[in-house]
């Protein structure tokens, strides 16, 4: 409704910026960040009660949030967590919903490897950390 209006004064005052101004109610945010904040609100151990109570409807809504995130790599392991978690639990009603196979399709060419990214990156890590460990270790003076 905001993009209409928007677009409404737009054709009538020509001067008027062509970018949609933030929402205040978002706190200055696009909508795809602004449930991300909320998501990344709830703790870690109530995440998966939170996404278990929310309706067939919401979730669908929220999946394309998630390959939005998936894209921008924001939040990886969170997105991962609750794109998995919502897929297995309303499975029955996302394969028979047409308008969630393209969103659906999204998900599973983004999961896998922004997963292998993660895996790679903790991988890295370790080996890093080893690597710090075995220098300490090699250059420690006993007193």
């Amino acid at each position: 409704r905001r993009e209409t209006e928007h677009q409404l004064e737009r054709a009538l005052n020509p001067s008027t910026s062509s970018k949609l101004p933030p929402s205040p109610l978002l706190l200055g945010l696009s909508p795809s960040d602004y449930v991300l904040r909320a998501l990344q609100g709830v703790p870690s151990a109530d995440l998966e009660q939170a996404l278990l109570i929310i309706p067939f409807t919401t979730a669908l809504n929220l999946i394309p949030f998630i390959v939005d995130w998936l894209k921008k790599r924001k939040q990886v392991e969170l997105s991962v967590r609750a794109a998995s978690l919502l897929v297995r639990v309303h499975h029955p009603q996302l394969s028979s919903t047409s308008a969630a196979r393209p969103h659906l399709l999204s998900l599973a060419k983004l999961l896998r490897p922004r997963v292998m990214e993660l895996k790679d990156t903790i991988g890295t890590n370790v080996a890093a950390l080893k690597q710090v460990q075995r220098f300490a270790s090699q250059n420690s003076t006993v007193f």
